[in-house]
């Protein structure tokens, strides 16, 4: 039987796995990409041959998002259907892979008063992400201040801290004197 299996990293010294005819060996603080390869002794003290190197990415990290902040207050439009929507964009990046559908996207009132609003999924191309974000089809008039957050996922499940801006919305625009 497997007395004991090791893990080398990178060509590295060997290291004791956990268990034995299965095993298991934490990359717990790690990042980057590593060969890995292993190999297992017998109860006899026999060492067998190592096996063949596998590269695999170990990513910790979370992706980064950022809010195009807009130069001056919105002015909301309605869509085909009377919706409001409200034009909004940024930036996703990852040093791996964003994973397809991820990136949410919410506006909340700043008064915390009035029709509450969803997460949104936005659309990413690129480094870019953008959306048409709907309003709730109860608002009346959506003129206010909104604190917009965005957040994203990567490949393996790493979530950034929500990004957020606060925009300012007006339905009416100017009135002549």
């Amino acid at each position: 039987g497997v007395g004991k299996v090791e893990v080398s990293l990178d060509g590295g010294p060997w290291q004791l796995a956990n268990g034995a005819n299965t095993w298991s060996f934490s990359l717990a603080g790690l990042s980057g990409i590593y060969g890995v390869q292993a190999r297992a002794t017998d109860l006899w003290g026999n060492v067998g041959f190592p096996s063949q190197s596998i590269n695999i990415w170990v990513d910790t990290a979370a992706p980064a998002v950022t809010i195009n902040a807009p130069t001056a207050t919105l002015k909301p439009t309605k869509n085909a259907n009377g919706q409001w929507q409200v034009p909004l964009s940024g930036t996703a990046t990852d040093d791996h892979d964003l994973q397809a559908g991820s990136l949410l996207v919410q506006l909340t009132q700043a008064s915390d008063v009035g029709v509450a609003q969803t997460q949104q999924v936005a659309t990413i191309n690129g480094n870019n992400w953008s959306i048409n974000y709907l309003l709730d089809p109860g608002l009346y008039d959506p003129t206010g201040a909104y604190t917009v957050t965005a957040q994203v996922d990567d490949s393996v499940g790493n979530r950034t801290v929500a990004a957020s801006q606060v925009v300012r919305l007006d339905a009416s625009g100017p009135v002549a004197a």
